[in-house]
């Protein structure tokens, strides 16, 4: 059994996996400062292998707890072994949430280039192709930050959230800044799947993250969506790692 620890920029996740099925088993806002509920969840399980990913400090107490805990643990940055090679001319700024999504879009689609599209606090754009080469993307504001963005860089716009309208042009204010986000994301995501097909031909091409389900049949596009898209690849480079 595997254990994959996800930090991002809003909330902790905490996969197991057996048999290459991701399974979250617990959801926090942030840890606790004694870690006392992820060392009973080690104590309660037979983890063997673990991986920490983490978009935010460096976790030092956290990763000393899992290397003792753990037979073999596998600390994600810039420097870990990847079954993917990385061509980004700044790796120790790549998000580690872009390095786990890349290495799970390769695994899945293996002879093709790969886009991937996580949609989470940000939307990020990552492309592989299919001699394994991760070449880059984008980074553009998520969903809710756009939301949130026009609600405190004015004075009178108000805080909406998404839901579905049955018209794209909006008869009200709170309407006119949701289908404003709504059709503004999706003419995006269409657009950054045209620009990359075009330039290199036939794409595979993944919607992941939190407000993927929102968008996933809203696309002209064909997609194909995974939720757990990101525990995937953590495991499997915890995998790889393994047998170096």
């Amino acid at each position: 059994m595997n254990l994959c620890i996800d930090i991002g920029n809003t909330r902790v996740k905490v996969y197991q996996v057996a048999s290459d099925k991701p399974e979250l088993i617990l959801v926090k806002e942030e840890w606790e400062t004694d870690f006392a509920e992820l060392k009973q969840l080690l104590e309660k399980n037979n983890f063997e292998n673990g991986i920490l990913s983490t978009t935010r400090t460096d976790n030092l107490d956290l990763k000393n707890i899992l290397s003792e805990k753990l037979k073999n643990f596998t600390f994600l940055d810039h420097s870990t072994p990847l079954p993917i090679k990385l061509l980004y001319e700044t790796p120790n700024t790549l998000g580690k949430d872009r390095i786990a999504v890349a290495v799970a879009g390769k695994h899945l689609y293996p002879e093709n280039n790969v886009f991937i599209i996580n949609m989470g606090t940000c939307i990020t754009y990552d492309f592989i192709t299919f001699d394994k080469n991760y070449l880059g993307g984008s980074i553009a504001p998520g969903m809710n930050m756009r939301f949130k963005a026009m609600n405190t860089f004015t004075d009178k716009l108000p805080l909406v959230k998404a839901k579905e309208l049955d018209n794209f042009i909006g008869t009200t204010t709170e309407k006119s800044l949701i289908t404003g986000v709504i059709e503004g994301c999706i003419a995006e995501l269409d657009g950054r799947i045209d620009q990359y097909s075009n330039k290199f031909g036939n794409i595979i091409t993944i919607l992941t993250g939190g407000d993927a389900s929102f968008f996933e049949k809203k696309l002209k596009n064909e997609i194909f969506a995974h939720p757990n898209l990101l525990p995937i690849g953590l495991n499997e480079i915890l995998k790889y790692n393994q047998t170096i």
